[in-house]
């Protein structure tokens, strides 16, 4: 049985998602959605979340928490980067407004696939990301480790073909696939209460 590790950017996969006339998908359980492109003799052992928390917004804050939550409940590893506060100007106007940039979520992903590659934690990784600035980690890992493979998942509309071509094969993501890969809209904690989908999702 081939052991996979599934390596999940999860900015790049929120913003598809956010680009669709859905918002329930956004309850997306992560580990079915890998599993449900996997052969018959390869086996999920592994999924990593990379994300970070919007802090100035505490709402979003509060769904972004309540959905992690979930996925650690099913097993999924979270790593946590951040967002950097910027100040932008305006070319035209002059104008200034404070931004946010998040930060460190690719250097995150190359470090733990390139980890999990010399620690012979896989055979396949699947990265779900459209990022191009993986491309690097991911021509590594096959320079260096020939024997093991490197998959894409690319979410909604984020298909990039320099990506495909860095990586042993690739898939797209579909709207039937989000939406038959949905966490359950009830999932037990381990004090007897119920974790539920954020009202905005349901």
């Amino acid at each position: 049985m081939k052991r996979v590790a599934a390596f999940v950017d999860g900015f790049n996969l929120y913003h598809a998602l956010e680009n669709l006339d859905s918002p329930k998908v956004k309850w997306l359980d992560l580990q079915g959605l890998v599993r449900s492109v996997l052969k018959s003799d390869e086996k999920l052992v592994s999924t990593l979340y990379f994300t970070a928390y919007a802090t100035w917004d505490d709402e979003k804050a509060a769904r972004h928490k309540k959905y992690i939550r979930a996925l650690e409940l099913t097993g999924v590893q979270v790593i946590l980067g951040k967002f950097k506060r910027r100040n932008r100007t305006c070319r035209e106007c002059g104008a200034r407004a404070v931004d946010h940039e998040e930060k460190r979520t690719d250097v995150n992903i190359a470090t733990h696939l390139l980890r999990g590659a010399f620690l012979n934690e896989f055979d396949l990784a699947i990265v779900v990301s459209g990022d191009t600035d993986l491309i690097p980690a991911i021509d590594a890992v096959k320079e260096l480790f020939p024997a093991k493979r490197v998959g894409i998942l690319f979410p909604m509309n984020r298909h990039t073909t320099e990506m495909e071509q860095s990586a042993d094969f690739s898939e797209s993501v579909k709207l039937p696939a989000l939406l038959a890969n949905r966490l359950p809209d009830q999932i037990r904690l381990p004090s007897g209460k119920y974790l539920t989908p954020p009202t905005e999702w349901q």
